[in-house]
């Protein structure tokens, strides 16, 4: 997981992963980033991946996620 900040588009680091674009408040990103890397999460994500070799989730599984979003002042 990483924050990438760039304009640039078609960015390819790797295989195997998905982009998560911009939030509507940057102000998010520390927060997303931060529940993201929670144990809880992170079990959760483990429960829906597939595949011996080298597990993984559906794009679809993990952005149907419900994410609390807290209201920032």
């Amino acid at each position: 997981m990483a924050f990438v900040e760039s304009d640039k588009e078609n960015l390819i680091a790797s295989t195997g992963f998905f982009v998560i674009r911009k939030t509507t408040k940057d102000s998010l990103k520390p927060f997303l980033m931060f529940l993201v890397k929670t144990k809880i999460l992170q079990e959760l994500l483990i429960r829906l991946t597939s595949g011996a070799i080298m597990p993984s989730i559906n794009e679809s599984n993990f952005l149907n996620f419900k994410i609390p979003l807290l209201e920032i002042q």
